[in-house]
């Protein structure tokens, strides 16, 4: 995501899967002040 951004990062994440090791990565893949869309959630 860094080398196709120019190093800005996603500025939008949709994160749908729930898997809980994929929801704490959106953390690093958004650019600053980006917007993170959590829908699906994790049992654990």
């Amino acid at each position: 995501i860094k080398a196709i951004t120019n190093g800005r990062m996603a500025e939008v994440i949709i994160e749908a899967s729930g898997n809980a090791a994929a929801v704490r990565s959106t953390i690093d893949y958004v650019s600053y002040a980006g917007r993170i869309s959590l829908v699906g959630l994790a049992e654990k």
